[in-house]
């Protein structure tokens, strides 16, 4: 028998879809991703970029205070305890997501940790394949498969992946590799800046790398950065290469810059790339119209 609706994806826009049509008794399916190591170092885990975030402060309703008892109460403790404390600036990503995730479940969601690979939507009802061969049918199906991290696809950078480059702070920041040692981060925006703020915690010293001379991030965002001791900024340069070696992964990096001067080499044990997003549509080519964003 079809489902009423099939959901792909559980960031915020998933869940939201899924607590609206959970509301209005349509019994989702959620498709909310894999656990594997692939989507893992692909930043496409269940839960979404923003559960790969630290604090989240501009999302009404979550001010700054302790948020510990209520957490407590709403998720669910086996989900509860693998969620890492933080300052309280606001609600974290993981915390936000999962309070959204217990949502729609409170309200009768349905989910499947599975990635769906293939989609047919020229038949009626739609015919959908998971990670696991599995066929599934729905009479409707809601795409909110959200973003993958860029990467910049540097050799040197594919070479050193999971040895010391990542794309995500929250996950490998604190790696016994990445304490009290220094880090670079390359990036300008807000993502850029909270990946170092967060990496300050456990960094000797952290580098942000961008290749003009202010930041594109907010006021608020790069006054933080300014004003963290343990943050420098690297301006006009450009990452060229990341060194290191089979044995001891990510030692440094090579800056080009923007403006004429020489190389500058820098020692690092850890690079973060903060440079913005790909859609994770790949499986809906030749399914959808798409424009050239996807």
């Amino acid at each position: 028998m079809a489902e009423k609706v099939i959901i792909i994806g559980s960031g915020p826009a998933g869940w939201t879809a899924a607590i609206y049509t959970a509301r209005a008794a349509l019994e989702p399916l959620v498709f909310e991703g894999a656990i594997t190591e692939e989507n893992r170092l692909a930043g496409t885990l269940p839960l979404g970029q923003l559960a790969l975030t630290t604090e989240v402060e501009n999302y009404p309703g979550f001010p700054a205070g302790n948020l510990e008892n209520y957490l407590d109460d709403s998720i669910a403790k086996d989900r509860r305890m693998i969620m890492a404390p933080h300052e309280k600036r606001g609600v974290s990503g993981p915390e936000l997501m999962e309070l959204m995730k217990q949502q729609a479940l409170n309200f009768g969601a349905r989910v499947i940790t599975q990635d769906i690979v293939r989609v047919d939507f020229g038949t009626r009802p739609f015919e959908l394949t998971d990670s696991d061969g599995r066929p599934h049918q729905a009479l409707a199906v809601i795409v909110a498969t959200g973003a993958r991290a860029n990467y910049l696809g540097l050799p040197s950078e594919e070479k050193f992946k999971n040895r010391g480059v990542s794309a995500g702070a929250v996950c490998d920041g604190a790696l016994p590799r990445f304490r009290n040692k220094p880090l670079a981060v390359i990036g300008g925006g807000d993502s850029a800046i909270e990946e170092a703020d967060y990496l300050g915690k456990f960094a000797s010293t952290v580098y942000i790398v961008h290749r003009r001379d202010q930041l594109r991030a907010s006021r608020f965002m790069a006054r933080r950065a300014m004003e963290n001791p343990k943050i420098q900024i690297l301006w006009n340069r450009t990452l060229v290469e990341v060194l290191g070696s089979d044995t001891d992964g990510v030692t440094g990096v090579r800056l080009k810059s923007t403006i004429g001067q020489p190389y500058l080499e820098k020692r690092v044990t850890g690079l973060f790339l903060s440079v913005g997003h790909t859609p994770n549509t790949a499986f809906l080519e030749g399914k959808l119209e798409m424009n050239e964003k996807k």
